[in-house]
């Protein structure tokens, strides 16, 4: 594509970093740009200049509405279950809504910090044999929360009356794009429905392996000031464990896309989240 912007890729099939600040004075054609390159490489990185939490939000809502703003992903709360390994997973799977897109803004970070892992869902899905696809298109997974199990395999015995579950396509539609993505992820897929449990664990197990195939991975390592942005449904995350390390790692949170994403979650989980304290937009 023939884009008006000086960027370059941060891995060969997804991923784009942007060395500009934030959108005050960015042009119509800069907007439009901006937006192409989000639709084209799922993951945007801008990196080198100061965001407000307000610029942030005007970013994210070039692309759709923000749904919470001001929450922070941070090792400093104290709350070691949440600052152990993440299993690839993306966000809120296990809301009947799937949720478009997050922001995270590096406020405070040192290069000590483990990096942020991600993986192109939409991209591994074209990696497929077409023999995999053809089993799994219109058959649906499971995914859910479980409290406090973020790096532990998720099985159905897990569940129980604290658990927030959902079901969705095993590939999922891109809202904006249409390009299919695998949906499935280390950490909240329990099985895919309507298969036995054995070939359930089988077929999972072969969609990591073409997810998370490290030459496929991009390791963003935070410097304060960066600014990313990306597809939920595209792009799943992962992180190493923050246990034990003195450095501080503050990321400002901002989430977008259906406010039904948040209203279709049970009443139990959104009581217990208070690892984001993020302000509901609307």
């Amino acid at each position: 594509m023939t884009l008006q912007l000086n960027w370059r890729m941060v891995n060969e099939s997804f991923g784009a970093l942007l060395e500009m600040g934030p959108p005050d004075n960015w042009s119509a054609q800069e907007r439009t740009d901006v937006i192409r390159l989000y639709d084209e490489r799922h993951l945007l990185v801008f990196r080198g200049q100061p965001w407000t939490l307000e610029q942030q939000v005007s970013l994210v809502e070039l692309i759709a509405p923000a749904l919470t703003a001001g929450g922070y992903v941070s090792n400093m709360d104290g709350r070691d279950e949440v600052n152990g390994e993440l299993f690839f997973h993306s966000d809120l799977t296990y809301s009947n809504v799937p949720l478009h897109g997050v922001s995270l803004y590096g406020e405070l970070t040192s290069p000590e910090n483990q990096p942020t892992y991600f993986a192109d869902a939409t991209a591994a899905f074209l990696r497929l044999p077409e023999t995999l696809r053809s089993e799994l298109i219109g058959k649906r997974a499971r995914f859910c929360h479980v409290p406090g199990k973020y790096n532990e395999k998720m099985h159905l015995a897990d569940l129980d009356g604290n658990s927030t579950v959902a079901d969705h396509e095993v590939f999922l539609a891109l809202p904006r794009t249409g390009e299919l993505a695998i949906f499935p992820n280390q950490m909240a897929t329990v099985c895919v429905l309507d298969t036995s449990e054995r070939r359930s664990e089988e077929l999972l197990e072969e969609l990591a392996a073409r997810l998370y195939d490290p030459q496929y991975v991009y390791a963003h390592h935070w410097q304060t000031n960066d600014l990313l942005v990306w597809d939920n449904i595209a792009i799943q995350h992962a992180r190493g464990s923050l246990k034990g390390t003195h450095s501080p790692r503050v990321l400002r949170r901002v989430t977008f896309g259906l406010e039904e994403t948040y209203t279709s979650l049970n009443s139990k989980y959104l009581e217990r989240q208070t690892r984001y304290s993020a302000v509901r937009m609307r």
